[in-house]
């Protein structure tokens, strides 16, 4: 590569890369922006009125049975599965208890998309309980993580393939 073209080509370089890391940045907000209006929908979510299980109840046996009411028009899951409501808004089902400490998360999904849910733990008696913290996984999307990702390996590019000197030099021309 030529000195001249070597000279025009890094400062261009190092502008695309930090472009597309502002482009990350900016969509990251907009997703964080979005889930922001998507939780004030929650208030308008159906209604879970769940019987059973109670909450951190203890179970001997290798299922618990899931039950509880909501507008019969909704559409109820557990554990990702869905049970049939009945006209009265009647839902039960069992759900295995394969850990020590298992989830039971009920959802409802009324007929605009409106959802909400309950979540339960039912501890499984005679087993052993690891309880561990959860933290709150970041709500960017795939593509802010792919702006990220390609802006991250072209400044590892750039930077393996052009000492500091030189770029130095080449922004001292302009």
């Amino acid at each position: 590569m030529t000195p001249t073209l070597r000279n025009i080509l890094v400062p261009v370089l190092v502008i695309i890369a930090f472009v597309g890391i502002a482009l990350g940045i900016a969509n990251y907000r907009k997703q964080a922006t979005q889930n922001k209006e998507n939780e004030e929908v929650v208030q308008m979510a159906p209604e879970i009125n769940l019987t059973s299980p109670q909450d951190q109840e203890k179970i001997s046996s290798s299922d618990v049975t899931v039950k509880g009411t909501t507008d019969p028009e909704n559409k109820i899951t557990i554990n990702l599965k869905d049970v049939m409501v009945g006209n009265d808004g009647f839902f039960e089902t069992t759900v295995p208890l394969d850990k020590p400490e298992n989830r039971v998360i009920v959802e409802a999904t009324d007929k605009n998309g409106n959802k909400t849910s309950v979540e339960r733990v039912v501890i499984k008696e005679g087993a052993t309980t690891v309880t561990t913290e959860t933290g709150k996984l970041s709500q960017a999307g795939p593509e802010t993580t792919i702006i990220f990702a390609f802006g991250a390996i072209f400044v590892a590019y750039l930077a393996r393939r052009f000492t500091f000197r030189s770029i130095a030099t080449s922004l001292k021309k302009y």
